[in-house]
């Protein structure tokens, strides 16, 4: 964790009991922030936005100081390449196929309920049916994972029987609810000027340009989360 200094002023938190103290990936959070982000959390309290200390806890909804997937020593990109895949790269039962498609997961019935023992991906032109020991781990993404499961027949069933998609799995939540965070970045760098956003409602931001040597910058913040 920061200094207990920034994470008053920048509203950082970490609950151990999601989080985690060990693992080949590492999380922490940023040793440097701009001006601006020390007026966002209370200008969004002050909009009746709550304030999340545990966005890693099953929810993200409220406002909270993203944690950042870095080495806190070298400072360098903490990944799966890093974290699992260097370290195993020399075992011979390990093969990586990066022009892999997942086409489908095989799902069965195994004693009554159906069960993903599989799934069949294409590799250079061909088709593969790879068998599952275990279990079956779908890691595509917020986007696709969720097609995955509709092509292979979870999901919504008007969903599935419109696209000729057999039904093994009902469930009307796959596909839907996708909410993603919006982002409306502006640069502005007219001749001896600066450009700036100031958030001042939530999801409302207008682009201030101010001129290098005004030194109000400050008021203007306090004056916008201030309301």
């Amino acid at each position: 964790m920061p200094p207990a200094e920034a994470q008053e002023k920048h509203f950082l938190y970490a609950d151990t009991d999601y989080h985690g103290t060990t693992g080949p990936i590492s999380s922490v959070y940023s040793t440097e922030f701009g001006y601006s982000h020390q007026y966002w959390h209370p200008t969004l309290l002050n909009l009746g936005i709550k304030l999340n200390k545990s966005h890693f806890g099953g929810s993200n909804v409220g406002s909270w100081t993203s944690l950042t997937s870095v080495n806190p020593d070298a400072r360098t990109r903490s990944y799966s390449v890093t974290g699992y895949y260097q370290p195993a790269a020399s075992r011979a039962n390990l093969i990586v196929l990066p022009d892999a498609l997942v086409e489908q997961i095989i799902i069965e019935k195994v004693n009554g309920h159906w069960t993903g023992t599989g799934a069949m991906f294409s590799n250079r032109g061909v088709k593969y049916h790879a068998r599952a020991f275990l279990e079956v781990i779908i890691s595509a993404g917020s986007v696709q994972s969720p097609q995955l499961l509709e092509i292979s027949g979870v999901g919504d069933p008007m969903v599935l029987q419109a696209a000729g998609v057999k039904v093994k799995v009902g469930n009307s939540n796959v596909g839907e609810n996708l909410q993603d965070h919006m982002s409306k970045p502006e640069y502005i760098s007219p001749a001896n000027s600066v450009g700036f956003l100031i958030l001042y409602k939530a999801f409302h931001v207008q682009p201030i340009t101010l001129n290098s040597d005004n030194n109000d910058l400050r008021n203007l913040y306090r004056s916008s989360y201030a309301r």
